[in-house]
């Protein structure tokens, strides 16, 4: 009976082999199917029912829609689950995700990538509201920067649970360069229209000044100013006001330390970056800095103003030369284990930081910058999770 069996199997693969003309080499998979170097995944859909992010679900009720992608993404399917929330460990994020000439992105395709991001954080800091772009006030869908609150107020709507919350970023311009007022303008705007469809979607609005941060005389200083007019109205529609800062170490005896003191004094809260200043081949060495140096920065501070928040703000590429490292050092799994250990330790700590950040930025290759992403998109508005190659279905 067993060789009988034996005979039929063999039969059966013969037929299969030869039906297989033309197709090439199918390999089949739980939740996938490959044709030679081409995957297709099965798209599955959300069921935004308000469960919340611990429990959220795929239906596949209507069955597999396969979603073609490139032959250099991954074959395995990473399913999407919230996280619980968390407002510890958060990303740095902006939509400039793929190399667009207009760089504009649909609030829907917005939403996406906050749904990506869900998988591992649920705080985003953003960079600005794209002063760059638009000098209009009360034009948010100028530019993608300003999508972001309003997508992730719809989300936490849709599911009726807070999964994200938004720091706010928005540019103060340094004296003699032009106007941001209008960058401020629509940050304020932003919070409170996304405010307005979901509570305390945003929860603070965190200030950039010049290229970015405080870290001179001539920035802090125009960060004070801008605060100072600013916190009144902040604090009156519940959010509180923060200031990037490159220059934290001064508050120790440095140059800046008088600058650093008034304004620690003005800011609910301070995001300090802290990279190492020499070359880190390990993330265990890179974890070990940067929470030493945080802790000596917050004792600092606690001296000078104990209201104070430090939040922190680092990352490590995935490729290619950045932050004193060179390229043979940087490896997305090496990035990943960063991201991993850190999230550990804040969530131990209850410590809050950014990671920069969310996606690779093309747009940054130009100054070494373009692929500090956690995630990055590989076309058709599919993202891979770089670290371990998986695609986030979502």
């Amino acid at each position: 009976m067993q060789l009988k069996l034996t005979k039929y199997l063999l039969a059966i693969l013969l037929i299969l082999k030869h039906l297989s003309l033309g197709l090439g080499q199918i390999t089949i998979n739980v939740n996938q199917l490959k044709y030679d170097n081409t995957t297709v995944l099965n798209n599955q859909n959300f069921n935004p029912s308000g469960t919340g992010p611990d429990q959220a679900t795929s239906n596949n009720s209507q069955g597999p829609n396969p979603v073609l992608l490139p032959n250099n993404s991954s074959s395995i399917q990473k399913e999407i689950v919230f996280i619980r929330f968390s407002p510890y460990f958060g990303v740095e994020y902006g939509p400039n995700v793929e190399s667009r000439a207009d760089d504009k992105y649909s609030i829907d395709e917005i939403k996406k990538m906050l749904k990506v991001i869900l998988t591992k954080s649920n705080s985003i800091l953003t960079y600005s509201m794209g002063i760059w772009y638009s000098k209009h006030t009360g034009s948010l869908g100028e530019t993608s920067y300003s999508l972001t609150a309003t997508a992730a107020a719809q989300l936490n709507k849709e599911y009726n649970k807070q999964l994200l919350s938004i720091s706010q970023g928005a540019s103060i311009l340094l004296d003699g360069e032009n106007s941001a007022q209008p960058d401020i303008e629509n940050a304020f705007l932003s919070a409170q229209q996304a405010n307005g469809i979901y509570f305390n979607t945003v929860s603070s609005i965190t200030f950039r000044v010049g290229a970015g941060y405080v870290e001179d005389q001539q920035s802090g200083q125009r960060a004070i100013t801008e605060i100072r007019k600013q916190k009144l109205r902040a604090h009156g529609m519940g959010l509180k006001v923060g200031i990037r800062v490159n220059i934290c170490g001064d508050i120790q005896g440095g140059p800046n330390q008088q600058m650093l003191t008034e304004l620690a004094t003005t800011a609910d809260y301070f995001v300090c970056s802290v990279y190492p200043p020499f070359a880190i081949a390990e993330p265990s060495d890179f974890v070990n800095y940067v929470t030493s140096t945080l802790t000596t920065y917050k004792s600092a501070f606690a001296k000078v103003a104990p209201n104070l928040e430090i939040v922190f703000r680092t990352g490590l590429a995935s490729e290619g030369d950045s932050y004193k490292n060179p390229a043979y050092m940087n490896t997305p799994q090496k990035s990943k284990d960063l991201w991993d250990r850190l999230q550990s330790w804040v969530e131990q700590n209850k410590v809050r930081v950014f990671m920069h950040e969310a996606f690779d930025t093309p747009a940054s290759l130009a100054w070494n910058d373009g692929h500090s992403g956690y995630w990055k998109a590989v076309g058709n508005g599919n993202y891979v999770e770089k670290g371990t190659g998986q695609v986030v279905n979502v």
